[in-house]
């Protein structure tokens, strides 16, 4: 392990008690034993942060595990992270998996993978292909979703979601290969909402439309609802208009 002027570099096995840097370069393995500040992380093999990671951008390249919150400006992921406290983050890019214990607040969010995280997940925009498990509320502005295998999220709310069965292509194929891509949740919300393969006890929204392989029980809106004819919709009540329900 090196520290040259403001930087910290590892190159082959390290570790690091912290501290504040300008840049911070591993390639091999490194393991930082409390909180650290940078300006740009770059890192190619395995990292361990036992305390809280600020940057202005994080790429990693392999495998990251922060022990406590995550902040920055930029995270480009490609492997398997795992954060055990919160991030809050304006762009967020993962090919791999990921897995948050806390909250997560951002900005943005591309991601083809797997995502897991415990708590509740905000964003303003969120592009996902692969599978999630969301225990809290899935807050998003615009959620598109290309389901590759069975996901579950307890509450989605937003102003468009739209959730689509895709095909599995590429190296999606070993992602639950004998299982059936399809999402659960309790209650989805939105101002527009198309779902595919989608099981859901309440959904609600202004402009609804309800896709192929869908199980919903309650479905209200304001606007306008569409059915597939093998969509199975248990009931269905349209609120707040001169047609409405009594």
């Amino acid at each position: 392990m090196k520290q040259a002027g403001s930087d910290l570099v590892i190159h082959g096995i390290g570790s690091s008690s912290g501290g504040v840097f300008r840049d911070v370069s591993i390639h091999g393995t490194g393991r930082v034993s409390g909180d650290i500040t940078c300006e740009r992380w770059d890192a190619h093999g395995t990292c361990r942060v036992m305390g809280d990671v600020q940057a202005k951008r994080l790429a990693v390249h392999g495998t990251f595990h922060c022990h406590g919150d995550v902040a920055a400006g930029e995270m480009a992921m490609h492997g398997s992270a795992s954060v055990d406290g919160q991030i809050n983050i304006q762009l967020l890019s993962v090919h791999g998996r990921i897995a948050v214990a806390g909250p997560v607040k951002a900005e943005r969010v591309e991601m083809e993978g797997v995502l897991r995280a415990d708590a509740d997940f905000q964003a303003e925009q969120m592009r996902l292909r692969g599978v999630l498990s969301v225990d809290g509320l899935l807050n998003v502005g615009r959620l598109e979703i290309d389901l590759y295998g069975p996901s579950q999220v307890r509450e989605i709310g937003g102003g468009h979601v739209s959730i689509r069965s895709a095909r599995r292509r590429g190296w999606f194929r070993w992602i639950h290969p004998f299982r059936r891509h399809k999402l659960t949740a309790w209650v989805i919300e939105g101002d527009e909402v198309y779902l595919e393969d989608t099981q859901a006890q309440v959904v609600r929204g202004a402009n609804v439309r309800i896709g192929r392989g869908c199980e919903i029980g309650l479905v209200e809106y304001t606007g306008s609802l569409e059915k597939a004819p093998e969509a199975r919709v248990t009931e269905e009540r349209r609120v707040g208009g001169p047609d409405a329900s009594e």
